[in-house]
């Protein structure tokens, strides 16, 4: 067990920390509702995380932008909900990650977050029934679908093998779990303020938006414009700015035992290292696999 925590922390660091950060609230909610228990129309501690659907309350409390895929209330009807977007996020990020590499998975994770939050709360806003009753948009359901959409829409033929059906193309798999996903969340709920039946809103719009995001991240990267990645590079570049390191003296061997020196920019070695994480090893260039035998004849 601890050995394939390990694996996940260290080959798909954005997938384990969005499943160990849901996990870690979820249960700490858990645990102080039972302490607290609160009412029917009490969302107790669970509330300050979620995030409100209609928009003149989302303004009051804009972080939930960030922390509402961190909490779900766990109950008889959430729990299944949880557990299998756990499992989603996990497989089918894994399956993403094989096709775009793990940085921009944790791209998408991050920011798509964000965008699915946003996304949301403007579909609760303009349809009039979403209006109805103190309701929050909350859990791991738009992001795991938009992990789903974006894998089949990356790559429909990718074979997946499953038990007693053998063989089955990826977007097969992908289409019948989003159908799932959207019949589980549109049942009809009881408004814990109201009484009245209502249609389950945010998590409709949360679907909606987890589909919306993950089909156009694809579709927009694909066209040369990777959004989420770019915000990322932002962002790291201000947390962690790179610091200017001294010019490496590289030496590679040619033919004939004729050699040659060249001196190089590290933050080219830097680069050619985020491309072995994202395309692997075997996509590198010519010029970019003599760099780094250059490296290794040079440590000898």
């Amino acid at each position: 067990m601890n050995s394939f925590i390990e694996q996940l922390r260290k080959n798909n660091p954005g997938i384990f920390w969005l499943l160990a950060a849901s996990l870690g609230f979820t249960l700490v909610g858990l645990m102080l509702d039972l302490i607290h228990k609160p009412g029917p129309a009490d969302w107790g501690w669970n509330a300050w995380l979620m995030l409100p659907s209609r928009f003149e309350q989302t303004i009051r409390q804009p972080w939930g932008i960030f922390t509402y895929a961190l909490i779900t209330p766990l109950n008889g009807k959430t729990l299944i909900g949880f557990a299998f977007n756990l499992y989603f996020i996990y497989q089918f990020g894994r399956i993403l990650q094989s096709f775009i590499g793990e940085r921009r998975v944790r791209a998408l994770i991050i920011f798509g977050i964000q965008f699915i939050a946003i996304l949301a709360v403007v579909i609760c806003t303009v349809m009039p029934g979403a209006k109805l009753g103190n309701q929050f948009i909350f859990g791991l359901s738009g992001i795991s679908v938009a992990l789903i959409t974006a894998s089949i829409t990356l790559s429909p033929k990718y074979p997946l093998q499953l038990m007693f059906l053998g063989q089955v193309a990826l977007i097969w798999v992908g289409l019948i779990l989003i159908v799932l996903k959207f019949v589980s969340g549109n049942t009809l709920v009881t408004d814990p303020v109201t009484h009245g039946i209502m249609l389950n809103w945010p998590e409709m719009a949360s679907l909606v938006s987890g589909v919306t995001v993950g089909f156009g991240y694809i579709k927009l990267a694909q066209a040369g414009y990777d959004i989420p990645l770019k915000l990322l590079v932002f962002f790291e570049n201000i947390i962690f700015p790179r610091q200017e390191k001294p010019k490496i003296k590289v030496v590679y061997r040619k033919p004939e035992t004729q050699q040659k020196e060249e001196e190089i920019d590290p933050n080219d070695i830097d680069r050619i290292l985020d491309r072995i994480n994202e395309v692997g090893y075997e996509k590198l260039t010519r010029r970019e696999k003599e760099i780094l035998a250059g490296l290794g004849e040079d440590e000898k």
